[in-house]
């Protein structure tokens, strides 16, 4: 057993008796399949994933409207490489800092109480796992967190994953020997690898924004590395307008409004480089590279200005998402399908609510129903039809889907 696990495990701030240690019912397999490890380089083991036969699965108890965090921690635990890297990879976890600024010091303990909801799950096999060390460093990085407010789970998912990604950064060594030019080279190269991480590996996409001037035809072209979109439920509207033929909203319907050319004319006009000049211009995104997990925010909430007022209202349209096979073709440079993985939910209103995981075990293909401590088996046909896309009261808020190689 590697020291961060122990330790981590002796600064539980629960007693064993606060939670139920029995195993589920339903032990699942690891969080990652069996993979041959190239060498020993570091990205090689991080992305082997866990080749034990582990436990699972385990609710995260509610400790104050912490719904927003436990629906995204459990997909995170619970997404193959990410898990795995957790537990076979511990040696590539920063120590904890006894000294410096306390954020700095924070930060890096947040990690290592992750780690330890990462190990409770898949090691221990806890019915109920503990977040509170967890919950205590979330509060304490975002005060704005703390008293018993709605929070939004998508915020907090990116949140978290810019401090997870600041602190499992790679570091290489710069290079000592050769000529400046090599020097240079290698330095360029090492710089781009200082800044890689395993949450860029999994979870990032890179976006491209090609602008083109309806005057010269010049076109500026930037790459943006993102780790989310937020896709819009167009209205019925722009749904006619995307020849949208099918009754119901479909993911696709909110992607190819997404992804449409848009026209900057009049206040939005752009600065072309080679006429110097602003002019009418049409932008157009796309996806150069998948990521591993493609994550897709729906814009539920809609604010308008209402005398002065900043109303809000939720949407509720219901969006009916394929289980297997979404393909992003249309929207990316390479040839990528995608499953669902994951799925958060938001039950309720624009100032209350409640925030569910539905999540798909990557060995048996068999979905579970993450209600805080509770979990629960959902049959295919519930997930497809029911539960997940169907229900009236229920509404997709993050979508999460693993990349399949074409």
């Amino acid at each position: 057993m590697s020291s961060l696990r122990s330790d981590s495990r002796d600064k539980r701030v629960d007693s064993a008796d606060e939670m139920e240690e029995d195993a589920s019912e339903d032990e699942v397999e690891s969080p990652g399949q069996d993979r041959s490890q190239s060498g020993n380089h570091q990205r090689d083991r991080r992305r082997n994933g866990c080749s034990r036969t582990l436990k699972g699965l385990s609710g995260l108890p509610n400790l104050g409207n912490t719904c927003y965090l436990n629906a995204p921690v459990q997909v995170l635990v619970h997404t193959p490489s990410f898990a795995g890297f957790f537990v076979d990879c511990a040696d590539f976890i920063p120590p904890r800092l006894e000294v410096g600024n306390s954020r700095a010091i924070t930060q890096r303990r947040m990690v290592h109480s992750l780690a330890d909801i990462v190990y409770q799950v898949w090691d221990e096999g806890l019915k109920v796992a503990s977040p509170h060390n967890f919950v205590r460093d979330v509060l304490d990085l975002n005060p704005d967190y703390r008293g018993l407010g709605q929070q939004d789970a998508q915020e907090f998912l990116r949140r978290t994953l810019d401090v997870l990604h600041e602190e499992l950064q790679e570091s290489t060594p710069s290079p000592e020997n050769g000529n400046a030019e090599s020097k240079s080279k290698e330095t360029h190269r090492h710089e781009k690898r200082l800044h890689n991480s395993i949450v860029l590996d999994i979870f990032a996409g890179v976006l491209i924004s090609e602008v083109k001037c309806n005057h010269c035809g010049k076109v500026s072209v930037t790459e943006e590395p993102v780790l989310d979109q937020s896709i819009s439920i167009p209205s019925k509207k722009a749904r006619q307008r995307l020849l949208s033929a099918h009754k119901n909203y479909r993911a696709s319907d909110c992607l190819l409004q997404y992804y449409e050319p848009e026209h900057l004319t009049g206040n939005d006009k752009y600065k072309c480089e080679h006429c110097d000049q602003f002019r009418d211009c049409t932008k157009k995104l796309s996806l150069l590279k998948p990521p591993e997990v493609l994550t897709l925010h729906l814009k539920r909430f809609r604010y308008e200005s209402l005398f002065g007022n900043n109303m809000g209202t939720k949407i509720s349209e219901h969006i009916q998402f394929p289980i297997k096979g979404l393909d992003m073709r249309p929207f990316i440079k390479e040839n990528a399908i995608y499953d669902l993985l994951a799925v958060i939910e938001h039950r309720g209103a624009l100032h209350g609510g409640h925030y569910i995981a539905y999540i798909r075990n990557n060995s048996d293909g068999k979905w579970f129903e993450f209600n805080d401590s509770q979990v629960n088996t959902i049959s295919g046909a519930d997930v497809s039809c029911r539960n997940i896309l169907n229900y009236s009261h229920f509404h997709l808020s993050l979508i999460f889907l693993s990349f399949l190689h074409t």
